[in-house]
């Protein structure tokens, strides 16, 4: 680190303690305290902070890093010559754009006097940076109207960032229009971007950008390109972290699905849609066993559940790794929700049904279970916190595709009555003649209500199985004993593990 010679006064023993600091940690603490903090930052914490003593004067205007923070305000509320001093102010020091376009809001329409007034402002802020691009590592430009981002993409279509490591966009939700594909050939600071590393997109297409050293990709659209997305990707070799949140994808031609992206050094994998069935674009990608996935699906509407989803390199890894999971059903602030999770984290499956709609009831391809094949699971363990679950023949469903299950783990049992009686279910000849039919452990946790009514079915259930041939090891209870409980497990038709709750 370079010598740094203190002003006198900081240096001085008669100094106050705050003033005998070493530099370095007065710095930090100045640094601390001008940090961009959100949209409420304000660009004159540095001028305020300068008028505490002389001794900070020359370190905040000595130290340019200090000044390096560009914000709505510095772009739009100065005359060029003011905004140009506030730049030198900065030296040569990395800059960090922040830009927000909830200033917008109050305008109906960008026809209003004073939404022209905001663009004409933006512009020639816009203009003034235009010169500064080379140091920007950092530029967030988020819940910008349409032509607000269309200045941004014409200002800087030919100014390279060659040093911008984060790139942070969102069009506003309150928009009248979408950006249409004429805008997808924009290219952002020319394309010169040789040190992106992390680019999160919201609903602009056109900003998408292609880069050897990005590690993490956020792209929120609701109808994305399939072909756009695949073109990207083939250049983020050291991409680390995917996240894509759509309604829908399309594609411009029959190559864009031929295509298979190797994404080698992909930890992290995170898909929302609304259901299933827009997973198929998965089959063109490569990634490794270890990578962790998530997939969220929202709907207002109930779909036809999907068998299983598409047979490629995401599905094989999560089946093949897959040996154990916990199954969550609860009521959520939005909706019913179920989530589907492994205990590595290398698998997580949500599922929002959205209060409100017509037919509630819980498509059991939502609960991952018939989503994919899981030839490896062995342990299920399902939370009943919801009001109401499944229905029967959903569970059914679920059961079905347990082929290889050994133990279940029941919690909350009172809202799982129907998975319990699914256990001693015997089936017609042509089918299986009981569901998990290598299930030999039962675990189950009770909380409230009439306890001797569950192990009254989880008796007869055992004993269906019994006479099957399939009889189960032995049976875990967490419960409140009495009498007729004592009486019910006398006879039960395997080893009985009790837990009793007093």
């Amino acid at each position: 680190m370079a010598t740094v010679v203190l002003p006198h006064s900081l240096q001085s023993p008669s100094a106050p303690p705050i003033l005998r600091f070493p530099y370095e940690i007065t710095l930090a603490i100045l640094l601390e305290a001008v940090a961009y903090s959100g949209p409420t930052w304000k660009w004159t914490l540095p001028l305020i902070l300068k008028h505490v003593c002389r001794d900070w004067a020359r370190v905040i205007l000595m130290e340019h890093q200090l000044w390096a923070t560009v914000d709505w305000d510095v772009l739009t509320s100065f005359p060029p010559a003011r905004m140009r001093n506030v730049l030198l102010l900065s030296g040569n020091s990395p800059l960090k754009v922040h830009l927000s376009g909830n200033v917008f809001y109050p305008y109906p329409d960008f026809q209003h006097p004073d939404f022209q007034h905001l663009l004409e402002s933006l512009e020639l802020g816009l203009r003034g940076l235009a010169d500064h691009t080379s140091r920007i590592v950092l530029f967030e430009a988020l819940n910008m109207p349409c032509e607000a981002m269309s200045l941004i993409f014409d200002t800087f279509k030919t100014c390279p960032a060659p040093k911008l490591r984060d790139l942070r966009l969102g069009i506003s939700t309150n928009t009248e229009k979408p950006w249409g594909p004429q805008d997808r050939a924009w290219t952002l600071f020319g394309g010169v971007m040789p040190m992106l590393q992390i680019a999160r997109i919201h609903d602009a297409p056109g900003a998408w950008s292609s880069c050897v050293n990005m590690t993490t990709l956020d792209i929120t659209e609701e109808m994305f390109p399939l072909g756009v997305l695949l073109q990207t990707l083939q250049y983020c070799t050291r991409l680390r972290y995917l996240r894509l949140e759509f309604i829908d994808y399309d594609y411009d031609d029959d190559r864009d699905t031929k295509i298979v992206v190797e994404l080698p050094h992909l930890r992290r994998l995170n898909i929302q849609c609304p259901t299933p069935a827009e997973l198929y674009f998965l089959r063109q990608l490569s990634i490794p066993l270890a990578t962790s996935i998530e997939l969220s699906f929202t709907t207002l509407t109930r779909v036809q559940a999907v068998t299983h989803a598409p047979d490629c390199c995401v599905t094989c890894n999560i089946a093949s790794g897959t040996e154990e999971l916990t199954l969550e059903l609860r009521n959520g602030e939005f909706g019913k929700e179920n989530v589907l999770r492994s205990p590595t984290g290398l698998l997580t499956i949500a599922y929002c049904h959205l209060y409100g709609v017509d037919d509630p009831a819980l498509p059991e391809v939502y609960c991952g279970l018939g989503i994919f094949s899981l030839p490896a699971l062995r342990t299920l363990t399902i939370h009943g916190h919801a009001t109401d679950t499944f229905p029967a023949k959903e569970w059914e469903r679920v059961f079905a595709s347990l082929s290889s299950l050994v133990r279940l783990n029941l919690q909350n049992v009172q809202t799982l009555i129907t998975p319990i009686k699914l256990l001693g279910f015997v089936g017609p000849a042509d089918s299986p003649s009981v569901y998990c039919p290598k299930l030999h452990t039962l675990t189950m946790e009770f909380s409230t209500g009439d306890h001797a009514d569950i192990v009254r079915v989880v008796k007869e259930s055992m004993k269906t199985r019994a006479e099957q041939g399939l009889g189960l090891e032995s049976c875990q209870f967490t419960l409140k004993m009495d009498e007729e409980i004592k009486a019910l497990m006398s006879d039960m038709k395997c080893a009985v593990i009790i837990n009793e709750i007093f």
